[in-house]
């Protein structure tokens, strides 16, 4: 048995996923983090 992806499932986690990482970004920059800081944490 072979195993299928659901692509509108999947996409829909990523979706979700990209949109909470970036309100988080934007709290982070209202909370005056350095790039620095921030890319050390994405590098992660």
């Amino acid at each position: 048995m072979t195993h299928q992806w659901q692509d509108g499932s999947i996409n829909a986690v990523f979706d979700e996923v990209g949109l909470v990482s970036g309100k988080l970004i934007e709290r982070m920059n209202a909370m005056r983090f350095s790039a620095k800081e921030e890319a050390a944490l994405n590098a992660q």
